[in-house]
């Protein structure tokens, strides 16, 4: 149970991580409660953004209530730091007290055009057979910029929607699973030093998302029926940090036969900021804890295999 909500954890780091990236010595707090989730008692998040010329941490702190005669509660904390300078990726986590120190940019290094293209085809013979088993319903994504001020910042907002129907064959799903997404989130560029923020932002996209991959990325969410057009919108955006966000997750299990759905709840997920401050972030905030294990991934050592099969 621990080692999965420790990896829910690292995923809503990163998620979170998306809501928006802002650079220059500053701390972003933000507080995310979920409710409505089966036999789960209180779901509560806290993150902060610890952010400076080139590198971002993000600290999730992550407490999930179970039902028990006890009130038995588990706590984890995880961290992700990005050094853009250096294409490099740590992700720690304290139940192991473990971290990998992911080298991301020797990876861009060995990959070939004709590499990538062996990707593309390789997952388009995949996707008949992975596209069998869910449909988009749809996938829509609308800003409007007309401003509005919450919580002292001008906000604009920005709504999204996603729909999807999954029929996987497997017992633990006795049926069609449709779930549906919609979420509204408030931005806002009204923050001191926007220009050094935005420029660092940029920064972070091409580490993370080089431009001359943006075709293959478009094309793979293609094939798996999401509208490329969405990924360039999406791209387009200015860097904000969401002030506010609230997400609604309606998830039905239908069986074969039925007017109605046998199984169904609401998810609903709320962000809040908490605080920004700009007071300077000392360096060991972006190291590896004290006493953890790290592991090192290097992307280079894919090169040997990677030359061998495209020589």
């Amino acid at each position: 149970m621990k080692k999965g909500i420790t990896v829910l954890a690292m995923i809503a780091t990163i998620w979170l991580s998306m809501l928006g990236f802002v650079y220059a010595d500053m701390t972003i707090d933000i507080k995310t409660s979920l409710s409505g989730i089966p036999f789960i008692t209180e779901f509560e998040m806290n993150q902060s953004q610890l952010i400076r010329e080139g590198e971002v941490a993000f600290f999730t702190d992550m407490e999930i209530g179970l039902p028990s005669e006890t009130d038995t509660s588990v706590k984890t904390k995880a961290m992700v730091v990005m050094d853009l300078p250096n294409d490099r990726l740590l992700s720690c986590e304290w139940e192991e007290s473990k971290c990998q120190d992911i080298r991301i940019g020797s990876l861009y290094e060995t990959i070939r055009p004709e590499m990538l293209q062996w990707i593309m085809d390789t997952l388009k013979s995949y996707v008949p057979m992975i596209t069998q088993y869910y449909e988009i319903t749809g996938f829509s994504m609308e800003v409007n910029n007309e401003l509005k001020s919450i919580s002292g910042y001008d906000c604009y907002q920005i709504k999204y929607d996603f729909g999807i129907n999954i029929n996987v064959p497997v017992e633990q799903v006795p049926g069609e699973l449709r779930v549906k997404v919609d979420g509204v989130s408030w931005m806002t560029e009204d923050i001191e030093q926007y220009e050094l923020f935005s420029r660092n932002w940029n920064s972070m996209k091409e580490t993370y998302f080089p431009e001359k991959y943006h075709g293959y990325i478009k094309e793979a969410f293609g094939l798996l029926g999401i509208d490329p057009e969405l990924i360039d919108k999406s791209w387009a955006l200015d860097p904000a940090v969401a002030v506010e966000s609230s997400v609604k997750i309606s998830v039905e299990i239908w069986n074969e036969g039925m007017s109605m759905p046998s199984m169904s709840f609401n998810l609903l997920a709320n962000s809040i900021l908490q605080d920004i401050s700009y007071d300077d972030i000392p360096d060991e905030a972006f190291m590896v804890p004290s006493g953890f294990e790290v592991e090192v991934i290097d992307a280079s050592m894919l090169k040997p295999l990677l030359e061998e099969k495209f020589k």
